[in-house]
């Protein structure tokens, strides 16, 4: 089993295939840029923040019959927005879409199976020195990956993506396609 792609990665290319943002222009990983770092990224940003996890869970997957070994990752979505409003929707569609089951990812012929939860509700925590509101939202996904590519459910989103490092700063300046 291949856990070399961060969960947070993943996420981000979860958000970006429900159209919420394009990686690398407005869905980061690790890093939230600064508005007065290159012209191309806006002041309305979300991104995904590694917070920890479990490695190498059993998880009973139907009828206390199928265990399967996971790996339950936790991590922090920010949302920044110039308008409040704006970012309490942009949050709640992000909650929307990854409280939805099963989700695969294919990532360097991987395909991974993607859960998440909500772990408290999203909440605005302040603004910044430029008057942006900032939402947080922590979430904690299960994670099953599947080398051989293949989709293990039939109602699933999957995207194509590069993961050539594994540096969460790598992944927010790389571009890829859904």
């Amino acid at each position: 089993m291949s856990y070399d792609t961060p969960i947070p990665f993943l996420i981000a290319k979860i958000l970006e295939a429900d159209g919420l943002g394009t990686f690398g222009t407005s869905i980061f990983v690790g890093k939230e840029p600064d508005r007065s770092s290159t012209q191309s990224i806006g002041d309305n940003t979300i991104t995904i923040y590694d917070t920890g996890g479990l490695a190498d869970t059993t998880v009973n997957t139907s009828n206390n019959t199928n265990y399967r070994s996971g790996e339950i990752g936790n991590y922090q979505v920010r949302v920044r927005n110039n308008s409040y409003t704006a970012g309490h929707s942009v949050m709640s569609s992000i909650r929307s879409s990854l409280e939805k089951r099963g989700r695969d990812v294919t990532v360097d012929g991987s395909n991974h199976t993607v859960t998440s939860w909500l772990n408290n509700l999203p909440n605005n925590i302040a603004r910044d020195s430029h008057n942006r509101a900032i939402f947080t939202a922590n979430f904690s996904s299960i994670r099953f990956v599947d080398e051989t590519g293949e989709a293990e459910t039939s109602s699933s989103t999957s995207s194509e993506g590069d993961s050539s490092s594994s540096s969460s700063e790598d992944y927010s300046s790389s571009s890829s396609s859904v």
